[in-house]
């Protein structure tokens, strides 16, 4: 790909924890939404991204399903994924200048999953959630229904 002139834009490449950055440089950062169709559903791949440097900050997959395969899914959308990205940052602990996490961006993305649902006449989100992670979404009222957490909305 490099030697035909090209860039590889793979989630991988533009994550912002791979990326080497001038100390305080400040990013362009922007919400931005991809919809498209996929396995009879809507996605709606949101995202926090500097698009000038091709820099990804964070990203969560909502689904609109066509017909969910299980009761707790009924009338719900579905969060697959929410990465926000750079080194961890342990629970509880404050981010330094060089990491993303604990910044906020997950509970924003996450909140915009939810008003993207809401406007599309979703009275329910479910989120696809190991058990490690079950706290994080507990912070924002979402309860253990079977294998997802979910809330209304």
């Amino acid at each position: 790909l490099l030697e035909m002139g090209g860039k590889c834009r793979c989630i991988r490449c533009r994550e912002v924890g791979h990326r080497k950055l001038p100390a305080n440089e400040p990013l362009d950062i922007e919400l931005t939404t991809e919809k498209y169709e996929a396995c009879g559903g809507l996605e709606h791949f949101i995202s926090f991204e500097d698009a000038q440097r091709d820099i990804l900050i964070g990203f969560i997959r909502l689904r609109f399903p066509h017909a969910p395969h299980r009761q707790e899914l009924t009338g719900a959308a579905l969060v697959r994924d929410l990465h926000v990205y750079g080194s961890m940052v342990a629970p509880g602990e404050s981010a330094g200048a060089a990491q993303w996490q604990h910044r906020g961006y997950g509970e924003e993305l996450l909140s915009q999953a939810e008003e993207t649902a809401r406007s599309a006449g979703y009275g329910k989100v479910a989120v696809i959630s190991g058990i490690g992670v079950r706290d994080y979404y507990r912070k924002f009222g979402y309860e253990r229904e079977g294998p997802y957490m979910t809330t209304r909305i």
